[in-house]
Order: structure tokens, then C-alpha cells, then sequence
């Protein structure tokens, strides 16, 4: 073809190893599972193509600009990328007030941004000596700090 060039290109990117371009993931998805009454709070990550090895990110921070998040990372296992999902759970409490949290991939772009405020629970408090009863006829007695099933 007159006017055409064709470029072949063998090698890789400069700077590279192994001849190949680096494979840059899609951003994750983030879930924010766990309710606003919850200061434990639970976290799943939707992954497109994740690969056992892979690093997930997830940052939490009480600031949108995310300016002093603290960070949490996941090495996926085979049972993830099978998943192509991570959960994260049990973090440090979540004081009272609006929270951010996003993920990301390897070297992904940040996922979409999730925010939740976090609120004091409702209803009694430990030691309220609270009698329950189920529909199927289990007392839940409470008393002190624990619940006694009778």
C-alpha cells in the first residue's frame, strides 16, 4: 500500500522485561457491606481479572481528599481471583462521623469512592435486663453483658 508504514515492533516497552507491556488492571468496585450503626466496618472488593499474587489496596479516611487515609493491602490467594473478589473486615473501630474508603488494584486506577456515617447504635444498651422472645418460642434473656438462652 502506497503511503502506509507498518511498524514492527519486537521487545517490548523500553525499559521492560520479559517483552511485553505491563497489564495495568481495571479499577475495582468497592461495597461498603457493614451498616452505618456498625463501627467494625466490612468491605468487599469486585475485581475484573485478578491474578493469585495481586495486591489489592483500601484506604479508609475521614477526609474525601483522603489526605492522611490509613491503608490496608490484600495479596490475592487462588480462592480470590477464582472469586475475583477480597473482603475486608476487622479494622480498628470507626469513631462516629462521615467516612471514605476506596480501593484499588495493583496499579490500577482508585475505585469508585465509598462513604458512610457512622452513627452510635440505637435501641438498649448492655444491661438493660431486656427479655426477648423469638417467633419460635426462645427466651433471650439478657443479663449484664451477655445473653443467656433459655
Amino acid at each position: 500500500m502506497r503511503g502506509s508504514r507498518f511498524i514492527l515492533f519486537f521487545g517490548g516497552l523500553l525499559g521492560s522485561q520479559g517483552g511485553s507491556a505491563p497489564v495495568v488492571p481495571d479499577a475495582p468496585v468497592l461495597v461498603w457491606t457493614s451498616l452505618a450503626t456498625e463501627p467494625d466496618p466490612t468491605f468487599d472488593v469486585l475485581l475484573d481479572t485478578p491474578l493469585v499474587g495481586d495486591t489489592i489496596y483500601l484506604q479508609i479516611d475521614d477526609n474525601a481528599l483522603f489526605s492522611s487515609p490509613a491503608e490496608y493491602t490484600n495479596t490475592i490467594d487462588s480462592a480470590e481471583a477464582l472469586a475475583q473478589a477480597v473482603v475486608f473486615s476487622s479494622f480498628t473501630l470507626l469513631a462516629e462521623g462521615t467516612w471514605y474508603a476506596r480501593s484499588k488494584h495493583n496499579t490500577s486506577a482508585w475505585s469508585n469512592t465509598e462513604t458512610k456515617t457512622i452513627a452510635a447504635a440505637s435501641g438498649p444498651a448492655a444491661g438493660d435486663g431486656l427479655v426477648l422472645e423469638d417467633v419460635a418460642g426462645f427466651l433471650l434473656l439478657e443479663s449484664g453483658d451477655f445473653l443467656l438462652l433459655e
